[in-house]
């Protein structure tokens, strides 16, 4: 009797992980989707420009960041 619960407490899992899978594999096609009709509505001058002004931001930060660990 025992054993008969335990396999269907295990069917159960197998049917939730399942489950889990088929929503995981829904969400990242809809992420993805999401993210190319960005990536084709924007226009490729923003992306260029994002592409230069990144860059320059992030060694902004890392020179801040240098400094002010040398002046502690």
């Amino acid at each position: 009797m025992a054993w008969g619960h335990l396999s269907y407490v295990r069917r159960n899992l197998v049917e939730s992980r399942r489950l889990m899978v088929e929503i995981g594999l829904k969400w990242t096609i809809w992420s993805v989707e999401r993210k190319f009709f960005f990536f084709r509505e924007t226009p490729l001058t923003v992306w260029l420009g994002g592409a230069y002004i990144a860059p320059q931001r992030g060694r902004r930060r890392r020179q801040r960041q240098s400094d002010a660990s040398l002046s502690y």
